[in-house]
């Protein structure tokens, strides 16, 4: 699910931007849901709003714009921090920090204090810095703090990258910009003013145009803020004028060249655009979206040096106690790229930048920054009211860099090369992923069938008259493999899931008024045809089984059918109870050890883990000969069993591959000699140690054993990795990529989906365990509710998973999941008690977030404030436009879920032609699995409805849920007693009526 860049079918380069449906300013819900929406919090929150921490920024700062979202494939990616209340694959959402930074008013703020200098630098990489070519700026990296910068504005169509102007345009309004233009247009040249200024030419155009971004940016944020704190502005360039001209366009200072400015002491901000990067890519042949192809290695290196020749001439006439910020504001290459942020002098907090890593709290990375950040920095080191409008956060010092130039930069370097990496191997991977994972469930279904097949032909018939004894167990069963005590037993078919009769049940003998009325009981409770005509089964959805000698029902001596044909109710889990001679139900494995005493149970998931026990015990470590697997003469056809042990192993890695996209990031494969090779070889071989741990203990016998491992590993490495700052989601091939800012922490959409449904699998493995151990329902279910609990508080908390969509998905499935777990029924009034207690989290967890500093808020906090300024109806439509786009236009995601349901529900769960009923036959030995897999399932589809990624949840959903559940069938088949298959049955008489 996937947070950066375009997945399987969005493209290389990434999406297309489509703004989202923006509500007229006079539309009337916004004054009533701004007025209401203030009184109730006011009334709700009286006493948290008395603190010092709940000060609100003023109603009359700038209003803070949408995000929406660009509908990308398998896209998860948020705004880091501040992407919108239900983003997922955004590559356009803001950075985190989209909310306000409180008042800011022209007639309250203070002068200006200090002096910013901002040197940007379009299309400069960290790979394009030398010690001896670029020695301006090799300095500054060894004197001040360094880090990637994330560039991502707004697009032009077909392209995603950031173009001069975009950048340029976002570096003024502090909100991503960009231009109604196709291609990548150079910036306009200034038109100088008798005072030494300039005007900027069509500025009224550009500003106009942002509305229909769906951001809203407000062009000229901080040369206005500036200007109106009494400060002075100066720009040098083409490029820097856009960045540093007031609301109308104007400069009041502009100089072609550093040294037309003059001295530069008397000014506040200095904007200088070192632009020959930008103007030797210019000259480039165009491609067929209008964007200039790559530069020349050779014409990169002499623009380059061009670049650091002009800062150094400025950075030789600045005070001492400047601070200085380095951009490579925008992309010069096709491709997107990171660039270069460094910062010099004093930082917001009045102390110089050290030598390290710079941080923000719209990434939460170490090394990492948005260029929305780098006006939020220069508002903060000359002490201006932060605006609404300006949605990054200050640069900060960070964790610790390389003592040396040369290995932070190496450092940085490598981040992009990853991020290069992954935009080139993120769409082939989920291409690849989907086709294998469609031709596996082909193949699984094939297998499933041909055991049943195999089954049917070669185990032995059964006994076709009345007076024959009941079959007994033989060698093949899978008692055989392990010596047993137990005396033989009559073989009957195995109860049905949903069966939670007593082992005591009296049941009337065959044949008499009482048995028909038991056969209706029966099929009401269990929803199976009735057998009330002796030797008539309920198998096959009410259909005569077919025998080889007509004219005959094979009945035992009680006139009950005695065996069914493999793969059908009857085999699998019949709910017609064998009798004995007295009419008394024959006990079953799980009967032979429950007491018939005081105190004993009628658990069903009890009952069934004895079963699974016994079955176990039975099979041992190895796949049993059970009479379906038996050739004739007694042999056992190890091809067939071969063949289900391979489908669990892969069933199993495929459950795996999901986390290990994740885990891989642990591994630095960029530094690897074949980068692309390496990260798949990574991402395999984790996945394979994950499933050799899921085989390695005696688990590997259970039937739940091999999912709940995958399924614990999967819930618990996210859980920590959200805890502790996100740092295997970031550049990994299933989350968030850098380059696209569309999220930097917390857990994306896609993680989203793969964190939920690992938890609820795992929780119902854990479950079935406890169960089986004789620890009371209750307990389980209160300890299941706590661990999923938390993990739902991680997903939402705002300094962990920040997840806004996913908190209610998380509660109604995992809701779902307990209730199921009780023995309790899903009603329809349960779900929407637990949907309103969902939102109320999420509410409770977003005003919290609302009222924590400007500066420390994500985008929880964020939607609060959209709510009261009217904006949350834009929010809401677009990220439902996104969903349905997503949905519509990622033809393989919504394929690959279609084909995991239908293999799920009409392969796994069906007796049909296609398949055993491999899924009923895992239900009865772990009863969890149930709740388990429709906890999962519900989750995944509220997910789908309530995040923009649409249908990428669910698609990654299943691609944890299904391999795992056909790995527990096809173990659930291996234990199992099929019955021998019965003769045909001759034509029913026909009654009376009939004749």
């Amino acid at each position: 699910m996937p947070n950066a860049t375009p997945h399987p079918l969005q493209g290389r380069h990434g999406a297309r931007h489509h703004p989202g449906p923006r509500l007229p300013s006079s539309f009337p819900g916004r004054k009533l849901s701004r007025s209401l929406t203030t009184a109730l919090l006011a009334f709700a929150l009286t006493p948290l709003l008395t603190a010092p921490a709940t000060a609100t920024p003023s109603s009359d700062s700038v209003t803070h714009p949408a995000n929406p979202t660009e509908a990308g494939a398998l896209a998860t990616s948020r705004t880091f921090g501040k992407t919108s209340a239900f983003s997922v694959a955004s590559p356009d959402l803001p950075a985190a920090g989209a909310s306000s930074f409180g008042p800011g008013t022209a007639q309250a703020q203070a002068a200006p204090a200090g002096r910013v200098v901002i040197v940007g630098v379009p299309g400069l990489e960290w790979s394009d810095l030398d010690e001896a070519r670029t020695p301006n700026l090799w300095r500054l990296v060894a004197q001040g703090a360094s880090a990637s910068l994330s560039t991502r504005a707004v697009p032009p169509p077909d392209r995603g990258i950031t173009c001069p102007t975009a950048g340029w345009l976002t570096v003024s309004a502090g909100q991503r910009a960009g231009t109604a233009s196709k291609g990548c247009p150079e910036p306009p040249q200034p038109e100088p003013t008798p005072q030494g200024g300039a005007t900027v030419p069509g500025w009224s155009a550009l500003v106009a145009h942002q509305a229909e971004t769906g951001y809203n940016a407000q062009l000229g944020t901080l040369g206005q803020l500036v200007t109106d704190g009494g400060g002075k502005v100066a720009a040098v360039g083409p490029g820097a004028a856009l960045a540093a001209a007031d609301k109308s366009g104007n400069i009041a200072k502009y100089a072609p060249t550093p040294a037309a400015l003059g001295d530069p002491t008397p000014y506040n901000l200095i904007v200088l655009e070192a632009a020959d990067l930008a103007d030797a890519w210019a000259k480039q042949p165009l491609d067929e979206y209008g964007v200039p192809v790559s530069l020349t290695p050779a014409a990169r290196q002499e623009a380059t040096k061009r670049a650091d020749q002009q800062i150094g001439a400025l950075l030789g006439r600045l005070p001492t106690d400047t601070t200085v910020l380095v951009a490579g504001v925008s992309d010069v290459t096709p491709n997107a790229h990171l660039h270069v942020a460094i910062a010099t002098g004093p930082s917001p907090d009045g102390r110089p930048y050290p030598h390290g890593f710079l941080t923000a709290t719209s990434t939460r990375q170490d090394g990492l920054v948005a260029i929305t950040d780098l006006t939020a920095t220069a508002i903060d080191v000359l002490d201006l009211p932060a605006q609404r409008a300006v949605v990054g956060r200050p640069w900060r010092p960070g964790g610790t860099a390389p003592a040396t130039p040369s290995g932070t930069v190496t450092e940085l370097a490598d981040e992009d090369l990853a991020s290069q990496v992954l935009r080139e191997v993120r769409g082939p991977f989920f291409a690849v992923f989907v086709t294998i994972q469609l031709l596996f469930y082909a193949f699984a279904a094939l297998a499933l069938r041909r055991r049943r097949t195999t089954t049917h032909r070669t185990a032995p018939s059964a006994p076709t008259h009345a007076s024959s004894p009941p079959v007994q167990e033989t060698d093949a069963s899978p008692a055989a493999a392990v010596p047993t005590s137990e005396p033989t037993r009559q073989t009957q078919p195995a109860h049905t899931p949903d069966v939670t009769t007593s082992s005591r049940s009296q049941v009337p003998a065959a044949g008499t008024p009482d048995a028909a009325a038991a056969g209706e009981r029966t099929s009401r409770e269990t929803g199976l045809p009735s057998s009330a005509e002796p030797g008539v089964a309920a198998t096959n959805g009410g259909r005569l089984p077919s025998s080889d000698e007509p004219g005959r029902r094979p009945t035992n001596d009680l006139g009950t059918r005695t065996a069914a044909e493999p793969g059908d109710r009857a085999t699998y889990g019949s709910s017609v109870p064998p009798v004995d001679e007295a009419g008394v139900r024959v006990a079953d494995d799980s009967d032979a050890r429950i007491s018939r005493t005081e105190g004993e149970t009628d658990d069903p998931a009890a009952r069934a883990g004895d079963d699974a026990d016994d079955a176990v015990a039975r099979a041992g470590d190895g796949v049993d000969a059970s009479a379906g697997d038996l050739e004739e003469g007694g042999r056992p056809q190890a091809s067939t069993s071969k063949l289900l042990v391979s489908v669990q192993i892969v069933a199993v890695v495929s459950g795996a591959i999901a986390v290990s996209t994740f885990l891989a990031q642990l591994v630095p494969w960029w530094s690897l000699p074949v980068p692309m090779v390496s990260v798949i070889v990574t991402i395999l071989a984790i996945a394979g140690l994950i499933t050799a741990a899921a085989f390695a203990g005696p688990w590997r016998a259970d039937v739940l054993g091999p999912l709940t491992v995958v399924s614990a590993v999967t819930s618990v490495a996210l859980l920590l990795d959200v805890m502790t700052g996100s740092k295997l989601q970031v550049n990994a091939v299933s989350g968030y990529e850098p380059v696209t800012g569309g999220r930097f922490y917390g857990f994306s959409n896609i993680a989203f989906a793969i964190y939920a449904t690992g938890t609820v699998l795992g929780l119902a493995g854990v479950a079935q365990w406890l169960l089986r151990r004789g620890l009371p329902r209750v307990v389980v279910v209160v300890l299941c509710g706590l661990y999923g609990g938390f993990a739902v508080f991680a997903d939402g908390w705002p300094s962990w998973g920040a997840d806004f969509g996913g908190v209610p998905a998380f509660v109604i499935g995992l809701a779902v999941f307990l209730i199921l777990l009780s023995g309790k029924r899903v009603s329809l009034l349960r779900l929407a008690l637990v949907g309103l207690a969902g939102v109320a989290l999420v509410g409770a967890l977003s005003v919290f977030d609302w009222l924590r500093p400007d500066s420390e808020r994500t985008h929880l906090g964020t939607f609060v404030q959209q709510v009261i300024d009217g904006e949350a109806w834009t929010v809401v439509g677009r990220k439902f436009g996104a969903m349905i786009g997503v949905t519509v236009g990622n033809w393989s995601l919504t394929l690959l879920s279609l084909v995991a349901l239908a293999f799920l529900f009409l392969v796994l769960a069906r007796p049909s032609r296609w398949g055993a009923s491999a899924l009923g036959q895992a239900y009865r030995l772990a009863p969890t699995l149930r709740a388990g897999l429709f906890g999962a399932l519900t989750c995944a589809f509220v997910g789908f409805l309530m995040n923009d990624s649409g249908i990428a949840i669910p698609a990654m959903a299943l691609t944890v849920a299904v391999p795992l559940t056909l790995a527990a069938c096809v173990r659930a088949l291996q234990l199992s007693k099929p019955t021998p298959p019965a003769p045909r049955s001759e034509r029913a008489e026909p009654r009376r009526a009939e004749a």
